[in-house]
């Protein structure tokens, strides 16, 4: 198991550089698009409007994210380590360091959006997020998710997305570079589980409720950029990329 981890970690500083390399732009001076990424970000069940906005965000703008997301997998790698405190486990005081960084990731999103951003206690909010992952069976089945990291997400016909404190469609997430913890329902055998990945991996949420944060277009499943969810919903985590 130890091994595992090890050879799953080795690899991140150079899929960091390779997504260096991926996600520099193709420039062209008569689209001024170019130079801007857009920016989704989706609150359902959170806030009473079921916060919605998508907006075109400048690269450095785009790269802020990018920074905040570096700093939580760069504590994410410190955490898993085998010779950690909590080895494999993440213990309580290292829960303390990644909400610091998840808080700070939202604050960088805040500050992007501006006035726009609905008004919500975000150190509240995360650590309710936490508190699911510890305490799952309060939720039932739609249990906890902790998602940050790159890669892409599409969800089905999303342009006609209506929220009813939850979102309807599901979200199928592949990140290239990530971390993810949930609790899942295991159909056979019947079970809720706890499961969490680093690297290279894909999921899906249905009936997600939180913070849903998504910089590229969600209609294709080519773009690598920061794809971040923070909530709850009905979880199936899938294997490891070989």
């Amino acid at each position: 198991m130890k091994g595992n981890i090890i050879k799953k970690m080795i690899p991140i500083s150079i899929i960091l550089l390779l997504l260096g390399t991926a996600l520099v732009p193709v420039v062209s001076a008569d689209d001024p698009k170019d130079d801007t990424e857009e920016l989704t970000v989706w609150m359902p069940g959170i806030t009473e409007d079921n916060f919605s906005l998508q907006m075109q965000i400048e690269k450095a703008e785009a790269e802020m994210v990018n920074d905040s997301i570096d700093v939580f997998m760069g504590l994410i790698e410190g955490v898993k380590d085998p010779n950690s405190p909590g080895g494999e486990n993440i213990i309580s005081e290292e829960w303390g360091n990644l909400l610091d960084s998840m808080n700070s990731i939202i604050y960088t999103v805040q500050d992007i959006v501006g006035d726009d951003f609905p008004e919500i206690d975000v150190e509240e909010f995360t650590q309710g997020i936490v508190f699911s992952l510890l305490n799952p069976f309060k939720w039932f089945m739609r249990s906890g998710i902790l998602s940050i990291g790159r890669g892409f997400a599409w969800i089905p016909f999303y342009d006609y997305e209506q929220f009813f404190g939850f979102m309807f469609r599901p979200i199928f997430v592949t990140h290239m570079l990530g971390f993810s913890s949930m609790f899942h329902f295991n159909i056979i055998p019947p079970r809720l589980e706890y499961a969490d990945r680093i690297g290279l991996y894909r999921y899906v949420t249905i009936g997600f409720t939180g913070l849903f944060l998504n910089i590229g277009d969600l209609g294709r499943e080519n773009f690598v950029g920061p794809v971040i969810l923070m909530g709850k919903g009905y979880n199936a985590l899938g294997k490891d990329f070989p």
